[in-house]
């Protein structure tokens, strides 16, 4: 069984490809749907595991936005925020300064 942080850096790896340019457009929305879908079940699987990893609520945010689910991705956000230290961290981490800046840019 794997262990929350890998399953969070494989959820990472998943978003991060992209389809390839010589599919069709059709091709590449299922191909970016399939990679959307195992980048969100790694992300759930992680915080069963661990709830309070910051880097699978950020990257579970970064899914919920490109689908478009906007509040759901700020709550995701928000979550790896208060995972990472929350407000009163002391210095502000980079994950609580990333979570941070994203749910910022998506309630924008």
């Amino acid at each position: 069984m794997a262990d929350a942080s890998a399953l969070a850096a494989q959820a990472q790896t998943l978003l991060d490809e992209r389809a390839l340019d010589f599919l069709t457009p059709k091709q590449k929305a299922e191909f970016n749907k399939k990679q959307l879908d195992k980048a969100e079940r790694k992300c759930r699987e992680a915080l069963k595991l661990d709830a309070a990893l910051p880097v699978a609520h950020q990257v579970l945010g970064a899914v919920l936005e490109a689908r478009g689910d906007l509040g759901g991705a700020a709550a995701s956000f928000t979550a790896a925020m208060e995972a990472a230290g929350g407000a009163n961290a002391e210095p502000a981490t980079a994950a609580w300064a990333t979570a941070a800046s994203r749910a910022y840019a998506v309630l924008v």
